[in-house]
């Protein structure tokens, strides 16, 4: 028997294709601290992609994150500066993230004494739970005094009664008050305005001005004038 022009073929099915694997994807895990001191971390790939997370009780996770290269930055929260960025890999398992520790923004506190413009290194606020009291000193030789009575609290005052008002004291050890009705030499004068109060991070910052009256003592100037004053990281 002769077999003539016999061709054979072979077919695969759809069954037979092996589809690709799928990519195992990894979940990144971090902490910032002090907790709450960041608003937001994101994540950018190299290609420009980016995920975010809001931290909780300063932990954060990203979820659902292909294998790479990513760059994690920080949005910092009030009064806080923002932390460096972080590169970080990712492969097919979970990866946690280095610490990350965020600083707070350095206090400045400034004033101008009778044209002179000073910057006292201290600052603090002291509440108690009647009256407030905010120093700014320059070791013992120029010390600001504000009193206020009640807490600590955004708004503005007038320091011209025995309960708002403020003092200064000289390197003479002599004290001036902007407290009015102590000389009728002088008509005194002063205004505090508290622009914000942190309770996390318990600071406070404002501004303030006034003119006070030489309280004591025989020596030095009748009166002095402090304007231009200002505040920020006001510790409390």
């Amino acid at each position: 028997m002769l077999l003539t022009g016999t061709t054979l073929t072979t077919s695969c099915s759809d069954d037979d294709v092996q589809a690709p694997a799928p990519v195992e994807k990894a979940t990144l895990r971090g902490v910032v601290s002090p907790a709450g001191s960041v608003s937001m971390v994101t994540a950018t790939a190299a290609d420009g992609a980016q995920r975010t997370a809001m931290p909780t009780a300063g932990s954060y996770s990203l979820p659902n994150l292909a294998p790479g290269s990513y760059t994690l930055t920080f949005t910092p929260a009030a009064d806080y500066l923002t932390p460096a960025p972080v590169a970080v890999t990712v492969a097919s398992a979970d990866v946690q993230a280095p610490l990350v520790t965020a600083a707070l923004v350095p206090s400045v506190f400034a004033y101008t004494l009778d044209g002179v413009a000073l910057t006292p290194p201290q600052g603090s606020a002291m509440v108690l739970s009647t009256r407030t009291e905010i120093s700014f000193r320059n070791g013992d030789a120029q010390n600001v005094t504000i009193y206020l009575s009640g807490p600590l609290e955004v708004g503005k005052r007038t320091l011209t009664s025995a309960t708002y008002r403020a003092t200064f004291l000289g390197a003479d050890g002599v004290t001036y008050t902007s407290q009015q009705g102590l000389s009728p030499a002088v008509t005194t004068s002063g205004v505090l305005e508290i622009k914000d109060v942190n309770l996390q991070t318990r600071r406070a910052s404002g501004t303030y001005s006034f003119v006070a009256v030489r309280i004591g003592g025989l020596n030095g100037p009748v009166s002095r004038t402090v304007s231009n004053g200002s505040f920020s990281g006001l510790p409390f």
